[in-house]
């Protein structure tokens, strides 16, 4: 074989390495938006869910609890920060109630579009979307052990979560712990603008999840109180 033959051979070869590479490693992006989608898929369809985390918003932090039960119809959301109450919300027997920074207040569930009817469920932004469209959502994504760790894709995720224009998310990550096809921990941090009315600046999200039961074993505590909140 001569010379410009072995170069033509190696460059086909390394050109073939290349390709392989490439295809390897959208397999295993793909693989770990499946893992991931398949398992947020799944706690959204539970009929109840107890989960606690933390939310900090530009330099605002905050601790919560969260729980519901489908049947019966219940919700208790309740946030501290700073070791002090800083709001709770609950939902039970077709009422709304709300402590925000102590002022008590109560009214009808379908005043907020809440009936008797409806099921409580984790919200699910995603679940129109095509197998390409989630994997569009992240430039990457790698994983280790039970670990996934992804990368925001911005110009994809923008126009998910805000069809105004009034958030711009610039980047992001989202790191996902998932043990036997469920999700046990999420960590989403995203940095951005936002722009709403007179009101613009930059902000920084950090929020994350932790679930604590899934299903039978989830039960929702209320306060005793509850009955003497004032009704607006």
């Amino acid at each position: 074989m001569n010379l410009k033959h072995k170069l033509i051979s190696c460059t086909l070869s390394l050109a073939s390495l290349s390709l392989l590479a490439g295809c390897q490693t959208n397999s295993s992006k793909a693989a770990a938006v499946d893992a991931f989608f398949t398992a947020y898929n799944k706690l959204c369809e539970a009929s109840s869910l107890k989960a606690e985390g933390t939310i900090g918003f530009s330099g605002l932090e905050a601790d919560y609890t969260a729980a519901y039960t489908s049947t019966p119809q219940a919700l208790a959301i309740t946030a501290t920060s700073a070791g002090l109450p800083f709001a709770s919300f609950y939902i039970r027997d077709d009422k709304t109630y709300l402590n925000y920074l102590g002022t008590k207040s109560s009214s009808i569930a379908s005043n907020i579009g809440i009936t008797e009817d409806q099921e409580f469920h984790l919200p699910n932004p995603f679940l129109e979307l095509s197998r390409s469209e989630r994997e569009d959502l992240f430039e990457s994504a790698s994983t280790k052990g039970d670990l996934y760790t992804f990368t925001f894709n911005p110009s994809k995720l923008n126009p998910l979560l805000d069809s105004y224009g009034a958030l711009a998310i610039e980047r992001g990550t989202l790191e996902a712990e998932i043990v036997a096809n469920e999700l046990r921990s999420i960590d989403l941090d995203l940095h951005g603008r936002y722009d709403i009315e007179s009101a613009s600046a930059d902000f920084d999200l950090d929020a994350t999840m932790q679930i604590v039961a899934v299903g039978e074993n989830v039960t929702i505590s209320f306060p005793d109180d509850l009955n003497t909140w004032n009704e607006q």
